[in-house]
This record gives C-alpha cells, structure tokens and sequence, in this order.
C-alpha cells in the first residue's frame, strides 16, 4: 500500500511539473466542462491525425467491443468523465494489440480510485480503443467497481462502457506522446502501480 501511494504521489508530481514547464498551468481555460460532480475548467486536447477516427465515422462502435485491427498509437491519455479523471498509458508492443494501463483519479485530485491493466488497438474504421473486459482491479474502489473500456474519438470525445454495460461520455483533456521525456516517466509509474495485479 505505501508503495503504491508514494507511486500516486510521483505521478501526480510529475503530472504538475511537467505542466508548469510546458507553460499549461497558465493557459486560460476556454471551456466549462461539467461531467457529473467533477466540474473543472478544462482545455480540451485534440487527438493528432492518424490516432483515431472521427466521432461521425465511428457509427455503433462500442468502446472495447469491436475487433482489433491496427496497432493503437504509444501514449498517454488523460480525460475526465463523470466524477472521475483517467490516465491511460498505452504502451509499446509487437502486433496489433498493444498493453495499456489504466489509472482512474476520483474527482480531480490525486487520489486513485482503481487501477487496471487493458488492451489497445484500433479498429477497422480507425477508432481508438481501450478493452478493459474482465479486468484484474487494484486500488481502494475496486470492490465496488466494473472495469471501464473506452473508445477515443476525434477531436476530443471519450465514450466509456463499463462490464456492467454503463456508459458514461467524457472529454480528452492532454496527450503525451512517446517522444516527450516525461512519457516513459508516466510508463514506469504506471506499471509500479500495477504491478501486484497481474
């Protein structure tokens, strides 16, 4: 548990440090997202071209449910949605699927609710998926919780599933992509946070 919580705390060190090199901490907010009791002033992240498809070609496309097809892109996703806030680490891998780690903050602070390993791919319309079907469940919430899958469209949309069949919807709020230094930074602790549910 203390090694878990001194990992919580490196991420969510990392997290502002990063933020105030890049400058983010000073950007003013251009809209008002209100997604369950979280209501945060967020600066919503446009996904690159070529890391999914558009919300209007994704037709029924279920998050997690539809078949792989191509790799999903290495990165770091960070989103808000209903009274939570993920990070997703998809990391690098050889074939169409590739290991990702989910990590979901209740509310906006620091403290980690659940914790999860998932699976990402696109599929064949190019829509980015996290399938978290099934999963292992750390973390204090993980007796009361269904593992979330997520389904990221463009520009900025995130649909969540849970096994439960509950969907929420959400915004994408920051991309890291694997060139950045604080990438593998986010990786390592990621993985350390996992680490006892594989």
């Amino acid at each position: 548990m203390m090694r878990m919580l001194a990992c919580v705390l490196a991420m969510a060190t990392l997290a502002v440090s990063y933020a105030e090199e890049d400058g983010d901490l000073e950007d003013p907010p251009i809209a008002d997202v209100r997604l369950g009791e979280v209501a945060a002033a967020v600066l919503p992240a446009v996904l690159p071209a070529g890391f999914s498809a558009p919300a209007e070609v994704a037709g029924a496309s279920q998050p997690g449910r539809d078949a792989p097809v191509s790799p999903a892109r290495e990165a770091v996703y960070v989103f808000v949605w209903e009274n939570y806030h993920s990070v997703v680490v998809v990391g690098p891998g050889e074939g169409v699927v590739r290991p990702a780690i989910v990590i979901t903050y209740q509310g906006m602070g620091d403290m980690v609710a659940v914790a999860y390993r998932a699976m990402a791919f696109r599929d064949t319309r190019g829509a980015l998926h996290i399938d978290a079907r099934n999963a292992l469940l750390i973390g204090p919430q993980s007796r009361h919780w269904s593992p979330d899958s997520f389904l990221f469209l463009s520009p900025s949309i995130v649909t969540t599933l849970d096994d439960a069949n509950r969907a929420q919807r959400g915004v994408l709020t920051r991309i890291v992509e694997p060139g950045r230094p604080e990438y593998q930074d986010m990786l390592r602790t990621a993985e350390a946070i996992v680490a006892g549910s594989s």
